[in-house]
């Protein structure tokens, strides 16, 4: 393994291995829905406001949907790393599928669907 990328790899890990189950917020069913909605809003403001929207264009002018899904999987892991909130993409859930399932146990879930607009 390169040395570089060696480096990386034990810093990630010890960082990982740095924390604790006890620094990890735990969220009542309205501190739930909160922080979903605030990380939904904040996936929001980068595409439109930070320029995400970039990342996202295709070469024909129109937006790649898995690159949407993937970018929204990274800020919301990003955004939620340090809570007890599981994030989950492609669930089916017996009618099909959703884009992302957010969870802590089984009475507290969200499900979140994108959905691409036909503009630029």
């Amino acid at each position: 393994m390169p040395k570089d990328i060696k480096e990386e790899y034990q810093r990630i890990r010890d960082n990982l291995a740095s924390h604790s189950l006890d620094e990890v917020k735990k969220y009542s069913v309205d501190e739930f829905k909160e922080a979903v909605i605030e990380m939904v809003k904040y996936f929001k403001n980068v595409v439109e406001h930070q320029k995400g929207f970039e990342l996202l264009n295709t070469s024909e002018g129109g937006v790649n949907e898995k690159k949407v899904q993937r970018l929204f999987q990274i800020i919301a892991k990003l955004c939620l790393k340090d809570t007890d909130i599981l994030v989950n993409q492609e669930v089916d859930l017996g009618r099909g599928s959703v884009d992302f399932y957010f969870s802590i146990g089984k009475n507290k879930r969200a499900l979140i669907e994108l959905k691409l607009g036909k503009h630029q």
